[in-house]
């Protein structure tokens, strides 16, 4: 990976940690934005997100492996169009769950937000 791609990699890590180890309302929000491919996509360094845009195959091909982890340096181009493949239907597998569990967050703390008010509305 070249060493933008790894500095922003660690960067977002670090962002991750922060919020998961300070906030957790601010860690599940960070979880479901990053699951949304709307409002959140690293074309510039994930090969995932990469894939699809415009260039895709011809990025591949230029691709200078030395930058990928070891893993995947001594792959082909379509051994790794198959990889990213499956890495994207792991991601989309992954974003579902998460959209789904976020609706079942939200609903909850909906539903107590309420519970609290009436209960709330009870007492004066």
């Amino acid at each position: 990976m070249e060493l933008w791609a790894q500095a922003k990699q660690a960067m977002q890590a670090e962002v991750d940690q922060m919020n998961y180890s300070s906030n957790k309302a601010a860690a599940a929000k960070r979880v479901a934005v990053k699951s949304n491919a709307k409002l959140y996509k690293n074309e510039s360094w994930d090969l995932v997100d990469r894939d699809g845009v415009a260039d895709g195959e011809d990025f591949l091909k230029k691709l200078d492996k030395k930058t990928l982890p070891d893993s995947l340096q001594h792959k082909t181009t379509e051994e790794l169009k198959k990889i990213i493949e499956e890495k994207k239907v792991q991601r989309g597998t992954c974003k579902k769950e998460i959209e789904t569990v976020n609706a079942q967050r939200e609903d909850y703390i909906a539903n107590e937000r309420k519970r609290m008010q009436q209960k709330a509305r009870t007492l004066h």
